[in-house]
């Protein structure tokens, strides 16, 4: 018996896709209808999808001998939209740029400000002129998603020694440097979760471990604004 070890277009087989066609990947992979698999460069296609389709993150692309190809994609989720120069630009749970230069901002994820990026072009990593916000914002994204600490409206990194969080329109969150930021942010969520009510509006302010957070009811800081010097007590 002779093994030819060659494939069609019925023994492709690709997963996970949702944003593209079976068909833009194949074109744009360079996959043939037919071919032969030992000839196939795996490699190559996998470098062109993720170069051509901004909007793929992973690509892995098995021979299943004798006659089967199968490619295996994990599509870029949307982190958050940074406010650059007048435009937004959408950045992915990767850290990747997926559009650039929208005149409109996507009201579904956060808003980033405060940082100035150097690479403006859709499929470039995430980069900026101060390099510890670019690891800060990254770090920000990674935690938010691992916590599940949703409705998160507004990051500010314009002051990195002061990062501030807008949560759900009614809470400004101060949570100082990035130092211990997982612990701060582990520490905020359960304060909303278990100490707050579901209308509660106004600052939470992370003053350290042995200070715990101080929550500023919205009518106690105007109170504040207007010459009273006065803090809520503090969540331990």
């Amino acid at each position: 018996m002779v093994w030819l070890f060659n494939y069609d277009a019925s023994n492709i087989k690709i997963n996970g896709l949702s944003l593209y066609t079976p068909e833009q990947v194949l074109v744009v992979g360079g996959v043939a209808d037919e071919g032969n698999l030992i000839r196939t460069d795996t490699s190559l296609i996998e470098e062109r999808l993720l170069k051509h389709l901004v909007y793929i993150d992973k690509v892995e692309v098995k021979k299943k001998y004798p006659s089967g190809l199968e490619i295996n994609i994990t599509e870029a989720e949307k982190a958050s939209d940074i406010e650059y120069d007048g435009k937004y630009y959408v950045l992915s749970k990767s850290g990747k740029l997926l559009e650039c230069a929208n005149s409109e901002r996507n009201e579904n994820i956060p808003v980033v400000k405060g940082i100035e990026l150097k690479g403006l072009n859709p499929g470039d990593k995430l980069e900026t002129a101060d390099v510890m916000k670019t690891k800060i914002l990254n770090q920000l994204i990674e935690l938010t998603s691992e916590l599940e600490f949703n409705d998160i409206v507004e990051i500010d990194l314009t002051d990195r020694t002061n990062i501030t969080l807008n949560y759900d329109n009614r809470i400004t969150i101060q949570i100082g440097s990035s130092v211990d930021m997982d612990y701060k942010l582990k520490y905020i969520k359960t304060v909303i979760d278990e100490r707050l009510s579901d209308n509660y509006r106004g600052t939470l302010r992370y003053n350290g471990v042995n200070s715990g957070i101080s929550a500023i009811p919205e009518t106690q800081e105007v109170k504040t604004e207007s010459g009273s010097e006065s803090q809520a007590a503090n969540s331990q």
